[in-house]
């Protein structure tokens, strides 16, 4: 599938291929221009990362010189989760991360700490972006990251619980397996432990999930990151 072509000025490079795709980063251009983010000194690098393993990241590499903010903003987004729950990505993830980016750039700007990106000062942004939304450092939308955490690699375990409820994905540790072993690991719902389940074993309902995931990561374009 090819990138769409996409009218967005504060947006110097994306990937987008779908429909929710391309609506997303034309919130995300809109936002950016709202806020008078510094898009023509600052270049935008919108990535939709199957890969990722939260539902958004943000990077700013940039420096002031001459009162203005000059280099690189990097947006990450995970598509997966635009099938799971686009409303609460729409409304809660979006002005998230470019609550983010626009406080990183205002902060190279004046010379000030950003060491704490989720501070009273990002909790306003947020809040004035939609005021609607709770900001917190993660939002809590209907997001699986199940196929993304065994793609990765992860533990797969079930419970007594039914179906997909059953499943669940830790790290593959020494930790975990010690606690496996002491079934210190249980369902919050059905209260027995979990079990370290094989492939063979897991529920029939996990496949076409992981198969979805899968066809997400394989048609996906990524592009070279931007650089200035």
């Amino acid at each position: 599938m090819d990138i769409r072509t996409l009218d967005a000025l504060a947006i110097h490079q994306h990937n987008c291929q779908t429909a929710r795709e391309v609506e997303v980063a034309l919130e995300v251009d809109r936002l950016l221009r709202l806020l008078e983010f510094p898009f023509e000194s600052t270049w935008v690098d919108l990535r939709f990362d199957p890969l990722l393993a939260e539902h958004s990241a943000s990077k700013v590499t940039a420096m002031a010189i001459n009162g203005d903010v000059h280099g690189v903003a990097e947006i990450r987004l995970q598509p997966l989760f635009l099938f799971h729950d686009f409303r609460t990505f729409f409304e809660e993830v979006i002005p998230h991360e470019v609550a983010h980016v626009v406080l990183s750039a205002r902060r190279i700007c004046d010379g000030s700490d950003n060491s704490k990106p989720h501070d009273d000062e990002w909790v306003e942004l947020v809040s004035e972006i939609n005021p609607d939304c709770e900001p917190a450092a993660k939002v809590k939308g209907e997001f699986d990251d199940r196929p993304i955490k065994i793609h990765k690699g992860g533990l797969v375990c079930t419970c007594d619980c039914c179906d997909l409820d059953s499943i669940a994905v830790f790290p593959n540790t020494a930790s975990t397996a010690q606690k496996l072993k002491s079934e210190e690991l249980a369902c919050s719902h059905c209260f027995s432990p979990y079990r370290k389940t094989p492939q063979e074993d897991w529920p029939a309902e996990l496949k076409p999930c992981l198969a979805f995931y899968q066809q997400l990561i394989d048609f996906k374009a990524i592009h070279p990151i931007l650089s200035r």
